[in-house]
């Protein structure tokens, strides 16, 4: 069995409510490390979080292998988290 799903997550403008609520979704250490995503703007300034395609590129694929394992897998979050 296959599964293919595709996002642009360009164009996911999240605020700041709904980028906590996502973020919650993954495991802590995943949280952790995605929030020290910082991707260098010039002048000491970065971008970080939802403003940062990084991060939310890394947030996005964490919660597609979450899925594909519900799918694939049969089970639900808090049986293998």
């Amino acid at each position: 069995m296959a599964v293919r799903w595709a996002v642009n997550f360009d164009q996911w403008k999240p605020d700041e409510i709904e980028w906590d609520e996502t973020l919650s979704r993954v495991e802590m250490v995943e949280q952790e490390r995605i929030l020290r995503f910082m991707r260098p703007l010039g002048g000491g300034r970065y971008l970080r979080g939802a403003n940062n395609p990084d991060a939310k590129s890394a947030l996005v694929g964490r919660l597609l292998l979450r899925k594909a394992s519900e799918e694939l897998l049969g089970l639900e979050w808090g049986q293998y988290h």
